[in-house]
This record gives structure tokens, C-alpha cells and sequence, in this order.
């Protein structure tokens, strides 16, 4: 059966290879969209696996993106990201709190601060941590990748 659309709101298949995945990429139709509630720079896996559904081999395949990026990550340079960031743009729409056209149908933030003390070695290491993060950002093409979309 060819269908006109094939929409997919579960687009977590990391793994290339399970039968869910082979099933829903069999599926033949004119076009294909992804909708998604999980932000898409949570992980690289989750990226190539939705581009997978929607738009095969773009992002090339499962096992050359992996090698890919684990080059980028040992890189260490947040420029590195741009190229990637550059070829996936255009087929993102993000809707967010910000955008008013969506805003009242957000349901409104809820926020729960908890504060937790942690050994004082663990605080220098998260602080270095944090510094060079943000020093990295400070540098970087564009957006961070943490606001990639």
C-alpha cells in the first residue's frame, strides 16, 4: 500500500537493526514527517535515527554518522558541530514557550528548586568542568550545540 504520509511520533530507534525499526522503514509513502516531544540534541543517535525515518541516508549510514561523530567529539572544538548543525536546520521546525503564535498551548512551566550539597572535591571538579564548557562556547560558530534548533 503507498500512502500519502507516513508520520512517526516515536522516533527513538536507535537501533538499525530491530524488527520496529525495519517495519516502520518499510513502510512506502509520498512523504514522510517525524514529530517529536524529546528534544532532538539529547543525543547524536536519536538525530540520525529520526533523519533515518524521514530522509535515508542524508545523515549516511548508522555505523559512518558514529565514526563521524566520534571524530567531531575528538575534536573538542564546539566549530566542529557547525557542519552538521548547518545540514540539519533546514528540515527542523522547533516550536517553543517563546513563540507566542504556541504559547497557549504550553502548558505553563513548573519549576522545583532543590538544592543538594556534594563533597567539595566533586564541586572543584564540576566547576572546572563548567568553566572550560563555557570558555568552548564562548568560541563557537554560531549557536551552542545545547541550542542547536
Amino acid at each position: 500500500m503507498n500512502w500519502s504520509l507516513a508520520c512517526s511520533t516515536r522516533p527513538r530507534r536507535s537501533d538499525p537493526t530491530s524488527a520496529q525499526t525495519r517495519s516502520v522503514k518499510k513502510l512506502k509513502a509520498r512523504g514522510r514527517i517525524v514529530l517529536t516531544g524529546t528534544p532532538v540534541e539529547n543525543h547524536l543517535g536519536d538525530l540520525w535515527s529520526i533523519f533515518d525515518f524521514f530522509s535515508p541516508g542524508l545523515l549516511g549510514s548508522a555505523k559512518d554518522f558514529k565514526a563521524f561523530v566520534k571524530e567531531l567529539n575528538e575534536q573538542q572544538d564546539a566549530k566542529a558541530y557547525g557542519t552538521l548543525r548547518r545540514l540539519v536546520r533546514p528540515y527542523i521546525l522547533r516550536r517553543s514557550r517563546r513563540t507566542p503564535a504556541s504559547a497557549p498551548d504550553c502548558p505553563e512551566k513548573t519549576e522545583m528548586r532543590v538544592d543538594a550539597a556534594s563533597p567539595r572535591s566533586k564541586a572543584v571538579y564540576y566547576e572546572r568542568a563548567r568553566g572550560r564548557s563555557a570558555e568552548r562556547l564562548k568560541t563557537a560558530d554560531g549557536m551552542p550545540a545545547a541550542a542547536w534548533f
